[in-house]
């Protein structure tokens, strides 16, 4: 009898510790991604392709993305193993985006998983995904997770949105010679252009401080936001810079274009309005 009841009490326990590891894995993804979308809602910035993402200084967005979905993937869908089993995250490239556009209107949500890209969307139920494509391009897929997206939207990441087009029904080749592209200086790049050409020690600046909304720090925080405002009149997206070593906000920054590498300075002599001047 005692040998019994322990083999059920040890099944019993293994269960349990089951159920707790999966409620355990299922929160901690819902809490990043809720974390993720409130980040998303407080900041507004460019990722390396040049994209508009709202993620400024939240590097691992990609990455928390596809951890949350591989999880969810791997508990509930039965094919999902044999996919990352076989295939790494990959970078999407012209090609790739030419053998999901042969699929036509079979194209489905699960055909994107192998690849990297970030969730745009802050809702659980509705997927806007954006996938850098190597040569100055991104894909937009629209979905609600599963089955055929509402939209596959290849993209110029230099142009507007609108001037798109749905690979699943228009040509790849002739998109691509209609907006021809490249790809945006990389931060690293950025800062190399930029340190030779002024001979300074240069670091990213970071516009968390925006995201995190500090009382204490009231003036700096509203310095940040005109800062961050006064890039748009570049003209172009940028990686944006200060000297190494010196104070974070009122300082000395600098500019550089991701499409045109050229390095701006700013005059801070007006608080009020920064102005950004080509080097």
């Amino acid at each position: 009898m005692k040998n019994i009841f322990g083999a059920w009490h040890t099944r019993w326990l293994v269960s349990m510790a089951a159920l707790i590891l999966v409620a355990a894995l299922c929160t901690g993804c819902i809490i990043r991604e809720e974390n993720r979308s409130r980040e998303i809602a407080k900041t507004d910035g460019r990722n390396e392709a040049g994209e508009i993402t709202k993620t400024t200084g939240n590097k691992d967005v990609e990455k928390d993305v596809a951890m949350k979905d591989y999880i969810f993937g791997w508990l509930y869908n039965p094919s999902f193993k044999e996919r990352f089993n076989s295939t790494a995250y990959k970078s999407m490239t012209l090609n790739d985006v030419r053998k999901l556009a042969d699929k036509g209107d079979e194209l489905i949500f699960e055909d994107f998983l192998i690849y990297r890209g970030a969730n745009a969307s802050s809702s659980m139920n509705y997927y806007l995904m954006v996938y850098g494509v190597k040569g100055g391009y991104r894909l937009v897929v629209a979905s609600d997770g599963s089955g055929k997206p509402h939209r596959a939207s290849l993209e110029n990441i230099w142009e507007n949105g609108e001037s798109g087009i749905d690979i699943r029904y228009n040509s790849i080749d002739e998109f691509l010679n209609t907006h021809p592209s490249q790809d945006a200086l990389s931060e690293a790049q950025a800062k190399l252009i930029a340190q030779q050409q002024l001979g300074l020690k240069l670091v990213s600046v970071s516009w968390l401080i925006i995201g995190e909304q500090p009382v204490d720090a009231a003036d700096d925080l509203a310095f940040a936001e005109l800062l961050l405002d006064s890039v748009d009149s570049i003209g172009e997206p940028c990686w944006v810079l200060r000297v190494k070593d010196t104070a974070e906000w009122g300082g000395q920054y600098y500019a550089v274009g991701k499409k045109s590498s050229t390095v701006f300075v700013c005059d801070i002599s007006d608080k009020q309005k920064p102005r950004w001047d080509r080097i």
